[in-house]
């Protein structure tokens, strides 16, 4: 975990919102490098690709499915049923941003190998039996 001070990221925060305000893009120029690792890289990019997997109607029809899939990961959600799908996929980012840093380049690989691979029918299913392989492959 990277360690940061409240006034490093007061001022980043300050920085960010004056940037957003002035209308200018944030230039990385101006934050840190050591928040551009790659233990953070692999992360962000782990973070990035769960969610539009997750919100995918196509794959995910009930919101439970999205919690039964977050159950193979490990990730327990409880009451489910009683939640918002924002509120679930909120959860499962959450949890995966503290997995190990070995669990997080595994599930990398394996939403990569997924994406390559062709899914022809775009369902749970499918997509559930192509993930179980996948994971198994890698043992997680």
């Amino acid at each position: 975990m990277i360690e940061i001070t409240k006034e490093e990221l007061r001022s980043l925060i300050r920085e960010t919102v004056s940037e957003v305000l002035s209308k200018k893009k944030t230039s990385k120029n101006k934050i840190s490098p050591r928040y551009y690792t790659k233990q953070n890289t692999d992360i962000e990019s782990l973070i990035g690709s769960i969610p539009f997997i997750l919100l995918d109607k196509k794959i995910f029809q009930k919101n439970m499915d999205v919690v039964e899939f977050a159950e193979k990961l490990g990730i327990i959600i409880t009451s489910g049923e009683k939640k918002k799908i924002d509120e679930i996929v909120g959860r499962i980012i959450t949890a995966i941003s503290e997995f190990p840093q070995s669990k997080i380049i595994q599930l990398n690989n394996a939403i990569r190998q997924l994406k390559t691979q062709s899914i022809e029918k775009k369902d749970k299913k499918s997509f559930l039996d192509e993930w179980d392989k996948v994971i198994k492959s890698i043992k997680l």
